[in-house]
């Protein structure tokens, strides 16, 4: 896991793209420049509201909060209420049975709250199933990986008022061809376990899935918004 610090994050719309601008950021060593305009396809469908994703629970998303670019109602409210049960989000995209890398990126809102523990999944099924799931302080930035199977990667990385978490899972040719996101608002009351009984609420600014992209592709981009 790789954690990329920025020390200053100016937001600012351009042909609908959010542009996170950032001064002499550090990546392990590596100076950070600005975000690029973003012209890749972001194969996820409406990626701020997820009001429209799949539910786990009931009553979990609400498309009513601040988002990237500061606009009212540009971000959506993830809430779990169930101590019986972890709630969330989900969706689902094809891919291809091969051996290529998918990632996929959740720009999620930085908060005090470190009495419950949030987890992001990216998941390739249908076959011998490869997948990591993330958990993260979204005080502090600090991440733990709860589970992995197969070849993966993440990074954390501070933009300011968010936290930019990328996933990647390189496919293995065994039948896998969909590619499922779930992000929870709240998994753990320590991090890193699998404690369901937690609750709390998260807001996620846009969430993005890049088909046979490495993080190297698409850790410069600036976040692609999709209806």
């Amino acid at each position: 896991m790789k954690r990329i610090l920025f020390f200053t994050v100016i937001l600012i719309l351009v042909s609908s793209q959010a542009f996170a601008i950032g001064g002499h950021g550090m990546r392990r060593g590596v100076i950070m420049g600005w975000c690029t305009f973003n012209t890749l396809t972001n194969s996820l469908l409406n990626s701020r509201d997820l009001t429209s994703w799949g539910e786990v629970g009931t009553n979990v998303a609400a498309y009513n909060a601040v988002g990237l670019i500061g606009i009212a109602k540009t971000a959506t409210l993830i809430t779990d209420d169930q101590a019986g049960g972890a709630e969330g989000v989900y969706q689902n995209i094809a891919i291809a049975n091969d051996s290529n890398t998918h990632t996929a990126i959740f720009y999620v809102k930085k908060d005090s709250d470190e009495s419950r523990f949030p987890e992001f999944q990216l998941n390739l099924v249908g076959g011998a199933t490869q997948n990591i799931g993330l958990q993260i302080n979204t005080k502090n930035g600090d991440s733990t990986i709860r589970y992995s199977g197969g070849t993966v990667n993440s990074e954390v990385s501070d933009i300011g008022g968010w936290w930019k978490i990328i996933l990647s899972v390189k496919n293995n040719n065994s039948g896998n061809t969909t590619a499922r996101i779930f992000a929870y608002a709240s998994y753990a009351t320590e991090i890193g376990a699998n404690e369901i009984t937690a609750t709390g609420t998260l807001i996620i600014g846009n969430i993005e899935l890049y088909i046979n992209k490495t993080i190297s592709d698409i850790r410069r981009l600036c976040p692609k918004y999709t209806p």
